[in-house]
């Protein structure tokens, strides 16, 4: 099975991006900081991306089928999940939580992956991961506030100023690390995931930090840090798992 988990996340994650990119093509051609990108550029056509995002759509199911009924069952909702975050933002200031709840489908797809069935168990460790996603996207989004003021696009750094939301993401972290030590405690993870699960917390609160004072570095808080968090954390849940065996 976790071979086809593996499939799913990757074909899954591939429509994401894709799909980010074909729908917001005439955004990123306007906005400086994006149009150097593959298919404003015109390196990757719309139809290339477009045949590319249907093949991933595909392999996704593909390896739902292949997991059990109800992983296939629930893909297409999963897939509508991926692709309607683009457009939210052109309604919406609360897009970043859309794209945190479409990441936080992840865990419970891999929950009904392995169990065949969902239980309210997993449901903090799946919050805690869209309130991660969603704060931190928040913090991304600071980098585009003239243009999405400019253009219309709605965002809460565009919608209601820089510092308040500064406040709004800050807490979103310090509640996903309560969910995750929610999580400890609910499948009895020992405490050296409760160590790591606060030292994660901790480096989330860097992360504020560092877009706090230094928004030059935006890019290195949401894509280099949160990388290395991310590594980190699962190494601690198999640390974890391989002790629980013992």
């Amino acid at each position: 099975d976790l071979g086809f988990i593996l499939v799913a996340m990757v074909s899954g994650r591939t429509l994401a991006m894709l799909s980010n990119r074909i729908i917001d093509a005439g955004i990123d051609a306007r906005n400086p900081r994006t149009a150097s990108r593959h298919i404003p550029t015109g390196r990757i056509s719309r139809r290339q991306a477009k045949l590319w995002a249907l093949i991933s759509a595909v392999v996704f199911c593909l390896a739902a089928l292949a997991l059990n009924f109800w992983c296939f069952i629930l893909a297409p909702l999963a897939l509508v999940l991926l692709v309607v975050y683009p457009y939210a933002k052109r309604f919406t200031p609360y897009a970043h939580y859309i794209l945190g709840g479409a990441q936080a489908i992840a865990p419970l797809g891999v929950f009904l992956a392995i169990t065949a069935t969902l239980s309210w168990e997993i449901v903090p460790f799946a919050v805690a991961v869209g309130l991660w996603v969603g704060s931190f996207d928040i913090y991304y989004a600071f980098q585009d506030v003239g243009f999405d003021r400019v253009e219309g696009l709605h965002s809460l750094p565009a919608d209601f100023g820089e510092q308040p939301v500064m406040v709004a993401a800050l807490g979103g972290h310090l509640l996903t690390g309560a969910l995750l030590v929610c999580t400890c405690y609910i499948f009895n993870a020992g405490i050296w995931l409760v160590a790591a699960t606060v030292v994660f917390t901790l480096a989330l609160v860097a992360e504020h930090l560092i877009v706090q004072t230094r928004r030059e570095l935006i890019g290195v808080a949401f894509f280099t840090l949160n990388g290395l968090l991310s590594v980190a954390y699962f190494v601690s849940f198999v640390v974890a798992f391989a002790w629980f065996l013992q």
